[in-house]
């Protein structure tokens, strides 16, 4: 959403922080957009939702959840207090599992009942509204897709709008994922010099004990035993 796009602005700038590429885009095209965004170097994408689910079974490339922290969870239970006229109102959150941050206190927080919904795919959202409104929910807190399945059972829903602190949180984890990357790179690419300029033979395993390379001198004796 484009709220959230200026959001990403707000935090990049607070923070001094620069990405090459931060878009808005509708879910049915960020696979292609995300792409493009590994084409041009991209190594890690920062994504919510739908779409960072989208991405991690459609690309290879290192996928971080922007998921909303307990704070603006609890901003949206309040708002939707401020409609439902009940004592202890029964909310329903619904979403991926990469969604929500812990809800652990929030019924004594906020005097509210509330459930949690978990889907593993866009069908499984909706059998999941549908679960909600037979269980009784006063309001449902979801995505797009939650929402207007929400709205058409004739249930309030309101939409999981952030407040930068998720976006905020997911951009220090990209960070430190993209700092673990290049140490890795650093670490393999010693390694591979070690192993190639050595006078000894040396080979090297995986954890399960399978041979991943054979330095030039190993292969050279190796070779010169075939032919003893």
């Amino acid at each position: 959403r484009e709220s959230m796009y200026q959001q990403a602005l707000d935090v990049l700038q607070q923070t001094n922080k620069q990405l090459p590429f931060v878009r808005v885009v509708e879910t049915y095209e960020v696979v292609s957009v995300a792409r493009e965004a590994i084409a041009s170097g991209a190594e890690i994408v920062v994504a919510r939702g739908v779409q960072a689910k989208l991405l991690k079974q459609n690309t290879s490339v290192t996928v971080v959840d922007i998921k909303l922290t307990a704070q603006e969870l609890g901003l949206l239970v309040q708002k939707a207090k401020t409609f439902i006229k009940k004592k202890h109102p029964q909310i329903a959150f619904i979403g991926f599992e990469n969604t929500f941050s812990s809800m652990t206190y929030f019924e004594e927080l906020y005097q509210i009942q509330h459930r949690l919904y978990l889907a593993e795919d866009v069908e499984g959202l909706r059998h999941c509204v549908s679960q909600a409104i037979a269980e009784g929910a006063d309001c449902i807190i979801g995505g797009d897709t939650v929402v207007a399945e929400a709205e058409q059972g004739g249930v309030p829903a309101l939409f999981t709008d952030a407040t930068g602190e998720s976006i905020r949180e997911a951009l220090e984890i990209a960070e430190k994922a993209a700092y673990a990357s290049q140490v890795e790179r650093q670490s393999n690419a010693r390694v591979k010099a070690i192993l190639e300029t050595s006078f000894h033979g040396i080979l090297r395993t995986d954890d399960n004990g399978t041979i991943t390379h054979v330095n030039p001198t190993l292969e050279t004796l190796l070779d010169a035993g075939k032919k003893a």
